[in-house]
């Protein structure tokens, strides 16, 4: 990616796609808890800045990867659901997937 074109490169695609969905959350909380909301221009700007920030230029492959431990799952209380969801990028052969799951209290 450079400056004055601010298209993203095949193997960029999947984090700037993990990147874009998080801006998406973000915008939509700070609309909905503080009514503030940005333009989709500043929107998609912001989020190449943060973009660029991961060093999408410099190698990926240094990155350092980390894993949480696992937990079991802990059901919601009644009259709630529970969302979990999951994404993973591989950098070696520039792929992402994200999944996941709703449950209810009896795990439905």
């Amino acid at each position: 990616m450079n400056e004055g074109n601010p298209r993203i490169n095949e193997g960029e695609r999947p984090t700037f796609f993990s990147i874009l969905t998080w801006f998406l959350w973000k915008s939509r909380n700070e609309f909905i808890f503080n009514n503030a909301s940005r333009s989709s221009h500043e929107f998609i700007a912001l989020a190449l800045v943060w973009a660029k920030s991961f060093g999408f230029s410099s190698n990926m492959e240094q990155l350092a990867c980390f894993s949480k431990t696992e937990q079991g799952w802990q059901r919601p209380d009644p009259d709630w659901i529970k969302i979990n969801i999951d994404g993973s990028v591989s950098i070696s052969n520039t792929k992402a997937t994200i999944g996941g799951v709703v449950r209810d209290s009896s795990g439905n």
